[in-house]
């Protein structure tokens, strides 16, 4: 959860989430849910960051590197 919470961090920071027009999150299917310091899922996180920008979310994303591609 660490390496999520830093990646979304430098994002917001960095003004990257600013300029999106929209975000899909797929499965992370791999995350350590609830990991201390944080006991957040990796969902909460990434709508932590994102609660403050007006761009469309789509979350849990039945994709990730382990299933084939989903066409949209």
């Amino acid at each position: 959860m660490t390496h999520l919470f830093l990646k979304m961090n430098g994002f917001r920071i960095s003004g990257v989430l600013s300029r999106l027009k929209g975000l899909i999150v797929g499965g992370l299917t791999e995350m350590k849910e609830g990991d201390a310091p944080f006991d957040k899922t990796a969902v909460e996180i990434v709508h932590e960051h994102v609660e403050a920008f007006d761009f469309p979310l789509l979350s849990t994303f039945p994709q990730d590197t382990a299933k084939p591609i989903t066409r949209l």
